[in-house]
């Protein structure tokens, strides 16, 4: 009698408001795993059920395809704009969430995953979950800060590795030191030295994008002191990844700053297969174009309002 005798409808039913499994569906009216197929697919093709996908996705999807298209990257992941079921999460938190989900499904046994730093990587490492997947390093990119802050290159490392239940290369040394001949000794140091050759193996590596604005990281964590901006031929940097500096147009600016900073070098980064920039927001939109003209990310996370920035802007 349920549903005026129709078994399309009472299978529809119980899979789509009853959340229930095919098989147990089946056990419930008494006909095979493939019968319950038959019977939600005749729903479907009747009208009785409609798919229906949120519009802000829809939007997001068409986002992504074309930030993909326009900066040539293997892929793009656009956060839609938040709405009531995403509570109180920052588009920091959001873009992290959604870059977590990202690199698991990126990750296998025996990878090394690279790892820079910043409020948008420790977000990412925050959501990260235990992908189960054995045999996994974390490395620090780049050298130690003298800062006290919750982000800096040691912690986020250590957080992904431990949420990975992964092994933690970390570097031990400075970010930046004092003069080129200070770092090339120090490069040379047999346990240094063998901390970059396993760096240098890095299948997957995830790094924020920084702006070069008074009040940026790269001022705040004491990479740079005020008025030290490091100016390129094409003028001077909009945005540092991983502690080194670029221009707006994408090229990395080699000047007395980079000889001193510790950590894997831009072309190096260029080499990684997997390469997954995290940022967002509209004031970093400058600092990520240059990035992506660069040719520093495989794939892009970031936020729906960024993205529609970007395309209103250059590219390739």
């Amino acid at each position: 009698m349920r549903f005026r005798g129709d078994p399309a409808i009472w299978a529809a039913w119980l899979y789509y408001r009853e959340n229930m499994t095919q098989a147990n569906i089946g056990k419930a009216m008494g006909i095979s795993r493939a019968t319950v197929n038959a019977y939600i697919s005749d729903a479907r093709d009747r009208g009785v059920v409609s798919v229906r996908i949120d519009p802000s996705w829809l939007s997001a999807i068409e986002l992504s395809e074309e930030i993909t298209t326009r900066f040539g990257l293997q892929g793009t992941l656009v956060v839609p704009t938040p709405n009531a079921e995403d509570g109180n999460a920052t588009t920091v938190q959001r873009i992290g969430r959604a870059g977590a989900e990202f690199l698991a499904s990126r990750l296998r046994s025996g990878a090394t995953v690279g790892v820079a730093w910043g409020h948008t990587v420790l977000a990412l490492a925050e959501a990260v979950t235990d992908p189960s997947i054995a045999d996994l390093t974390v490395a620090q990119l780049t050298g130690g800060t003298t800062s006290t802050f919750d982000f800096s290159p040691e912690f986020c490392a250590s957080l992904l590795a431990r949420r990975l239940k992964a092994r933690c290369l970390q570097v031990t040394a400075p970010a930046v030191v004092s003069s080129p001949e200070v770092r090339s000794i120090l490069m040379s140091e047999g346990i240094l030295a063998e901390q970059f050759r396993a760096i240098a193996q890095t299948d997957i590596c995830v790094f924020g994008i920084c702006t070069t604005a008074a009040d940026s990281l790269v001022f705040t964590s004491g990479l740079l002191n005020p008025g030290e901006l490091p100016v390129g031929p094409a003028g001077p940097a909009v945005a540092a990844i991983a502690g080194r500096f670029i221009s707006a147009d994408g090229a990395p600016i080699l000047d007395s700053y980079d000889e001193r900073v510790v950590g894997m070098g831009l072309d190096q980064l260029r080499n990684v297969e997997t390469r997954i920039a995290v940022a967002g927001g509209l004031e970093k939109r400058a600092a990520i174009e240059a990035s992506l003209l660069g040719g520093y990310a495989t794939h892009l996370v970031t936020d729906e309002r960024t993205a529609q920035a970007l395309l209103k802007t250059g590219g390739i």
